[in-house]
């Protein structure tokens, strides 16, 4: 259904549109559990009432922008579009006029965010300490493992008796004193950099492999297992625990997200406060 604001229409089409988009932006972040007919449905509402919000808050923006900067500066005008489509028109007449509004709110909604923001002070440190050590959980590095391994891929339908023998064979080669990197370049389907993959965190890798690497001790070779891969050994060269993350390396990571939060909460308040002044219609 189609919604008015101060007379402007946000039409079924421009709607299904920010739906996409923020569809889009979440995509790979639902929950398994979301994909229940129930739960999906209520995923949807609120995508939709998500979609509303933001083409609501685009117009009351554009709004005030006009209201507020009736005029912009034709140089400006003149240089994004000819950074977007080149000196020479880019189509008829109708279509450079029609581009030309769309720069000229563009640039209006950005002036009018520009004195929205301006007057957000930027956090001090300690405000940046204090988010710090609320936070801390967040400023840790997971625990690592440097590993290798030697696999032998699987097809589809086919017994695993041959790749089972031959990393049989590669095992006792290993337990013989052979180097891994050696056994891996001889035996594996992989054998690039001696079947080295590395330091990478738990989540990386399927997690079958995970829970084989992530349970070795350092120096220590596991037995054949399989993944969907294929069957594997993996030996683990280095373990590296969780470390926290000082706060000297984040320091300005932290300032400047606390800043865009504040600036996005002035933005907020001011779409709040447009809000309850306008006129909101829903067809």
């Amino acid at each position: 259904m189609p919604i008015t604001v101060n007379g402007q229409t946000i039409t079924d089409a421009e709607l299904e549109r920010e739906i996409q988009r923020l569809a889009q932006q979440r995509q790979g972040q639902t929950a398994p559990r979301e994909q229940e007919p129930f739960l999906q449905h209520m995923q949807q509402k609120k995508l939709r009432r998500e979609a509303e919000d933001h083409a609501i808050g685009r117009i009351l923006l554009a709004m005030e922008a006009a209201h507020r900067f009736p005029e912009v500066p034709q140089e400006e005008i003149d240089r994004i579009y000819e950074e977007a489509y080149g000196k020479r028109p880019a189509g008829s007449q109708d279509e450079e006029q029609s581009r030309r509004r769309q720069i000229k709110g563009y640039i209006r909604v950005q002036m009018l965010l520009g004195t929205c923001t301006q007057a957000v002070e930027a956090p001090d440190d300690n405000q940046i300490f204090q988010h710090y050590m609320r936070h801390r959980e967040e400023f840790t590095r997971p625990e690592l493992v440097h590993a290798s391994h030697i696999v032998k891929h699987l097809k589809e339908g086919e017994p695993d008796a041959a790749a089972r023998l031959a990393l049989e064979s590669a095992r006792d080669e290993l337990r013989q004193g052979k180097a891994f990197a050696e056994v891996a370049a001889s035996s594996s389907d992989c054998p690039d950099r001696g079947g080295d993959l590395g330091t990478f965190p738990r989540g990386q890798m399927v997690d079958e492999f995970d829970d084989v690497v992530f349970s070795l001790k350092d120096g220590e070779c596991s037995e054949i297992f399989q993944t969907q891969f294929g069957l594997h050994i993996a030996m683990v060269h280095e373990r590296i625990p969780p470390q926290e993350v000082p706060l000297e390396e984040v320091r300005e990571q932290l300032r400047q997200h606390l800043m865009q939060e504040r600036q996005t909460n002035a933005v907020e308040a001011l779409i709040a406060e447009l809000r309850e002044k306008a006129t909101i219609e829903r067809g």
